[in-house]
């Protein structure tokens, strides 16, 4: 009896638990529906896609084919609102392929409204396809979204095969002139998403060239965060025009600035700790890295400026910089060590000190040229280039890849295409006593994600939004009785504002679009007010529908973390080898595999870090993760990724090692890579064996004896061996953490076997 009420009491306790991370999650969804973010407002995007709207509106109600406006104007609008997401480095062909996309499924959906039982096969299938797309890329699954959207919308207004094709080509019209827009009206924006991450990349990079070293790894974090984004934008292009070709290269000399600035730090460190002579070399290299700070974060304002005036003013400022910058480095080369090889490791830091200055005087010759860049400068970059095949052969891959139920984009496309299958289905039933049901579906598709974060959220947004533009709606359109001009006008307002908030608040959004929909129906249809019931009732239906099908099949992110975090591990397993192979075999080229790993590696950690965000956001998440340790795990595999980006950097200075060293180096390599490939084997199986860190001990022991004094070496070869093996120290400690930090509770391990 008393083993009984233990457990009824742990019963009641976990219900309790359940039902307050219930409403914690709800809670945490009604604040953000409500919070509001006005530096993410589109001012001059949304000028220019209000333009586009209201301008095929204002031509048809003046010649009196209204309706055939309308319809232009609507291509405009739902072309327009889809790419509100869409990056700027967007290839010109892939958003005229979004427009070509548009309007073939506005003619599917013109053709298909008539017939009974296809249009809820054909909805479900385009769904499932512009689900699984989201794998591939955002541009890839804008051109699937975009004839999705149509799809739902046209079914609608069923035509025969002649007037589906002209509804369809009005339809395709109206998304060519937002594309046309986007072209004329903001030419200066094409590169505008590109700088405006470069900037940010750069203001992070001067943060970390000036930052201590208590507050180093803060700033580290904060540089990797800023990289992903970079990457995310700066490496899916194939953009080979001078601006292009410019931000492409100032991108990789960020790259190789972070990577010294990484050894300079490491070095620094170094120095400080073996050292107990007078620290003026120190001091030196700590106001030559501040110096560095301030340039680069000029780079980064200049990134951002619209003219080269900033640059032209301050010709006389640079030059002192520089005077300065040499000085320093003269300061520093003075300082006389009291043994060799202390001297030996200040001369080594001076190389890369020197390194790093040449490198920031390239780039501030590409910021000062982008705009005007110089063939000449731009000849040592070359771009990566995509050819159509590989493009398609990779896309061919991913969606391979992707065909199973681990997958959550698989999952999320099952989802999708089902949920909107039933929607359609709902208001094609006979008798169904609500008009335009298609914003059950367009409910339902903008609310459905892949996680239950996103998901909720969008659903209490959506519900608060519309509710909010209903009523105003309502207000407007009973209270002043508009005209069809009037009508224009609202609607022109209403569709700046939607297009203005997208990424200020969602629920702002639906009630602006809510009213701009009302409005450019009612130019078209009688009954306004019956226009605004049937909005409400479907965007209920929708809602609710799409929060239901997502928790009777939901995808919890805790079912993605453990791979990802393996995915992670395997990563950084490949580039530490990449890396480690330039120290053992220095006559082979390997700056193009090495490269490769390093995006690779940045990718898993973005993966990773998505993962671990989604979950603290989930409802249940206290009963089968523990924060602490899975934070832990990637503190410790962000650690070893330092260590081997300092690795990288360090080879900068194309570093020979003797061969003695790289005969134990191999050793060692290949004692961590064994490692590495157990961690990620206990991530995947439901074995809870120790990991054993002898091998690894017994690898870097024997590099270490390597550096015993008293062999014929040269102090600078000393120097540079004795950073390899204080880099290895760091490995087999971090290592040895990640080991004591896997998850081994019965749990945590169901967890983990998924």
């Amino acid at each position: 009896m008393q083993e009984y009420r233990s457990h009824n009491r742990r019963s009641t306790s976990s219900l309790q638990a359940s039902r307050r991370s219930w409403f914690e999650a709800f809670t945490l969804s009604w604040n953000a529906a409500l919070r509001m973010d006005m530096s993410q407002a589109m001012v001059l995007t949304a000028l220019r896609g209000a333009v586009g709207i209201v301008l095929p509106l204002a031509v048809g109600l003046t010649t009196g084919h209204i309706v055939e406006g309308a319809t232009v104007a609507g291509g405009t609008a739902l072309w327009t609102v889809m790419n509100t997401t869409n990056p700027n480095h967007a290839r010109l062909r892939v958003l005229f392929l979004s427009c070509v996309s548009m309007g073939i499924g506005a003619f599917i959906g013109s053709l298909i409204g008539t017939l009974p039982i296809l249009p809820i096969l054909i909805v479900g299938a385009v769904a499932f396809v512009a689900g699984l797309l989201a794998a591939v890329s955002l541009s890839v699954a804008m051109i699937g979204m975009q004839s999705l959207v149509a799809v739902l919308f046209l079914q609608s207004f069923a035509r025969d095969p002649l007037h589906a094709f002209l509804q369809a080509a009005l339809v395709f019209a109206g998304a060519l002139l937002a594309f046309l827009l986007e072209i004329l009206l903001s030419p200066w924006r094409r590169t505008g998403a590109e700088r405006k991450m470069l900037s940010l990349f750069f203001e992070r990079l001067a943060e970390m060239a000036g930052a201590t070293d208590d507050n180093l790894g803060v700033h580290n974090k904060v540089l990797r965060a800023a990289l992903v984004q970079s990457q995310a934008i700066l490496l899916d292009r194939d953009d080979h025009r001078p601006q292009g070709r410019a931000l492409f290269a100032l991108y990789g000399e960020a790259e190789r600035m972070r990577l010294l600035l990484i050894v300079l730090h490491r070095l620094k460190q170094e120095l400080r700790e073996t050292s107990s002579e007078p620290e003026e070399g120190i001091i030196s290299l700590e106001h030559l890295l501040q110096e560095l700070s301030r340039k680069l974060r000029s780079v980064s304002q200049h990134l951002i400026l619209r003219s080269d005036a900033s640059f032209r003013e301050t010709g006389a400022e640079q030059l002192r910089s520089n005077e300065k910058i040499e000085t320093l480095l003269s300061q520093a080369q003075q300082w006389q060590a009291s043994s060799p090889e202390l001297q030996a490791r200040v001369q080594n830091i001076l190389v890369y000190a020197q390194r790093a200055t040449r490198l920031l005087y390239r780039i501030e010759c590409l910021a000062q040229t982008w705009r005007y860049p110089d063939p000449v400068v731009l000849a040592e970059y070359t771009l990566h280039h995509h050819s159509a095949w590989a493009e398609l052969h990779n896309v061919q891959a991913i969606l391979r890849a992707n065909l199973s139920f681990r997958s959550t984009a698989f999952r999320h496309a099952i989802r999708l295409g089902v949920t909107l299958a039933l929607t359609t289905a709902l208001y094609h039933l006979p008798g169904w006593p609500i008009g335009r049901g298609y914003w059950i579906s367009f409910t339902a598709f903008a609310i459905l994600k892949p996680d239950f974060n996103t998901t909720l959220t969008r659903s209490v947004s959506r519900l608060v939004g519309t509710l909010g533009g209903v009523i105003l709606a309502t207000v407007l359109l009973v209270a002043l009785k508009p005209t069809p001009a009037m009508l224009v006008l609202i609607v022109a307002i209403a569709a700046y504002i939607t297009l203005a908030s997208f990424f200020v608040n969602y629920a702002l959004y639906s009630a602006s679009i809510t009213i701009a929909a009302v409005c450019l129906l009612a130019l078209v249809t009688p009954h306004p007010l019956t226009n605004i019931f049937d909005r409400t009732f479907d965007t209920l239906i929708g809602g609710a529908l799409a929060l239901f099908m997502f928790l009777i099949w939901p995808t919890w992110a805790h079912t993605q973390l453990y791979p990802n975090m393996v995915a992670r591990i395997e990563t950084l397993r490949k580039h530490f080898l990449a890396v480690m192979d330039t120290y053992i075999h220095p006559d082979t080229s390997h700056a193009e595999r090495v490269a490769s790993r390093h995006r690779e590696a940045r990718l898993a950690y973005s993966n990773v870090e998505a993962s671990l965000e989604r979950i603290m956001h989930e409802p249940h998440h206290a009963f089968y993760f523990d924060a602490v340790r899975v934070q832990g795990l990637l503190e410790a595999l962000n650690s070893f990724s330092l260590n081997v980006l300092a690795l990288e950097g360090y080879q900068f200075n194309e570093v020979v090692l003797s061969p003695a060293m790289r005969d134990q180096l191999g050793p060692f390599v290949k004692a961590v890579d064994t490692t590495m490939q157990r961690l990620s084997q206990l991530l995947t199986t439901t074995q809870t064996d120790a990991i054993s860190c002898a091998d690894l001990e017994t690898a870097l022991h024997a590099l270490t004896e390597i550096e015993t004094p008293g062999l014929p070496w040269q102090e600078s070869e000393a120097v540079e061996q004795s950073f390899l093996v204080k880099e290895g120290e760091q490995i087999v400690h971090t290592l040895e953490i990640i080991s004591q930090l896997l998850p081994v509770s019965d749990p945590e391990r169901e967890v983990v076997t998924g």
